[in-house]
């Protein structure tokens, strides 16, 4: 089940994303269906050329995120040049085994941009008026169809850069957490796109009674429900997760291969509408899972540890934490302390998650429940915070199966403040003990 990233006040307070041939019918552009024709075809063969020499580009400066973003985009698309399956393989296979971290931002954008800009433009100018029409109800099926591919399009030219940061700033907080870099994935976001897009032209941000008469609506909607969704800029969606508790659950995954990520802007209910989701997916048989490695399976040569672990028994288990030792930065509150929540947490814990500060969590990836739990945060003068403490199972809050802990401090932090974690418990009878350290930014 995904979780919602903050979406308006007013929407939950209190409650709570190939190339198709298609025939394009008269008078929807007020122009003949040739023109149309040509247009996007003219336009589809520049955007092909654009991706793939920005995925040369990218990969001759070693930029692993916009490299293989290019290289899947250009695939996607229909580019046919032999450089750019074997380039995207590589950096799939060099950022998992953990050779390769990532998260380096981007310094220059204008090269994507402007390789980018004119194809962006011609594209709003042919789907503007498609949704238009769809929004009147007077578009035929297959000119819809074609919208969406357009629309595609439209989104991934418009926002590459961002995509591209977007994905190095969750590379760069994965690797402070001691975790494998991730690479995002064209067809689950592509689906996602037309999820944030149906969102943005219904206001149906819950997806608990779809409305299939939309013209909006496709089947890739029903994919939104397995990752987080919200009010979210591009740009912003990697730092606005960290505040929350559930929505950042997805950063965890050690196993993760794969970011979705998708954005959609200017609907006609809802300015702009942000998807991501970071699964557990361990889909390459040649590359064993970080699970797997600790399990003692048969791992690939120049395999990289790099992720954290307790000795539970004979075996030894991967652990996250967030915030991660020595974090700076970070905000003070739950959410954006203004009463935007998130879906997943009972009634009963609303006036907490209200006035609460950030939350700390710690998971371990072995299916139990932590026992004899005693956690606490103490302020840099020695003060205890107040918290309440959730684990997996806790009926209060819908966590993960894995062994995890949650502290919710019940008053907002102080800003430019060091806070300690300390954490005893048991994992399977064995004892864990855990302390770390984080600073908080000013309010």
């Amino acid at each position: 089940m995904g979780r919602r990233l903050p979406a308006p006040a007013s929407a939950v307070m209190r409650s709570t994303f190939a190339i198709v041939v298609a025939i394009v019918f008269p008078c929807v552009l007020g122009a003949d269906d040739e023109k149309v024709t040509k247009q996007l075809a003219k336009l589809d063969a520049e955007f092909v050329k654009a991706l793939t020499d920005l995925a040369k580009k990218y990969d001759r400066d070693q930029v692993p995120e916009a490299a293989h973003f290019f290289a899947s985009c250009a695939l996607s698309f229909g580019a046919k040049d032999d450089a750019l399956a074997p380039m995207k393989a590589s950096y799939e296979a060099s950022v998992y085994l953990g050779r390769l971290r990532g998260g380096e931002p981007l310094k220059e954008t204008a090269p994507i941009t402007g390789a980018l800009g004119n194809v962006s433009t011609g594209y709003k100018k042919i789907l503007d008026p498609w949704i238009h029409s769809a929004r009147k109800g007077g578009l035929p099926e297959a000119t819809r169809t074609l919208m969406f591919e357009t629309g595609v399009k439209y989104e991934l030219s418009r926002g590459a850069h961002e995509y591209v940061q977007a994905t190095q700033r969750f590379n760069a907080l994965r690797k402070a957490m001691g975790l494998r870099a991730i690479l995002w994935d064209f067809e689950e976001s592509r689906k996602l796109i037309l999820s944030g897009w149906y969102t943005c032209e219904t206001e149906d941000s819950e997806l608990k009674e779809l409305k299939r008469e939309s013209p909006f609506f496709s089947e890739a909607v029903e994919e939104a429900k397995k990752v987080a969704r919200g009010a979210d800029k591009l740009p912003e969606l990697p730092e606005g997760l960290r505040s929350f508790a559930l929505v950042r659950q997805y950063l965890l995954n050690p196993n993760a291969r794969t970011l979705r990520l998708a954005y959609w802007g200017g609907g006609g209910k809802l300015d702009y509408w942000g998807l991501y989701g970071i699964p557990q997916l361990p889909y390459r048989e040649d590359i064993p899972t970080p699970t797997q490695r600790f399990r003692g399976e048969t791992v690939v040569k120049d395999w990289v540890d790099v992720e954290d672990t307790i000795d539970v028994g004979s075996k030894k288990v991967p652990f996250v934490r967030y915030p991660f030792p020595g974090e700076t930065d970070l905000p003070i509150w739950f959410s954006n302390g203004h009463g935007y929540m998130e879906g997943g947490w009972t009634k009963s814990e609303y006036d907490v998650l209200e006035h609460g500060g950030l939350p700390i969590m710690i998971r371990f990836f072995i299916e139990s429940t932590p026992t004899d739990i005693d956690a606490s945060l103490i302020d840099k003068g020695g003060r205890k915070l107040v918290c309440r403490i959730y684990v997996n199972g806790d009926k209060r809050v819908e966590l993960h199966k894995l062994a995890t802990v949650l502290l919710l401090p019940e008053k907002q932090l102080d800003g430019l403040t060091e806070y300690t974690v300390a954490l005893r418990c048991k994992i399977e009878a064995t004892p864990v003990e855990k302390s770390w350290i984080f600073k908080t930014r000013a309010k």
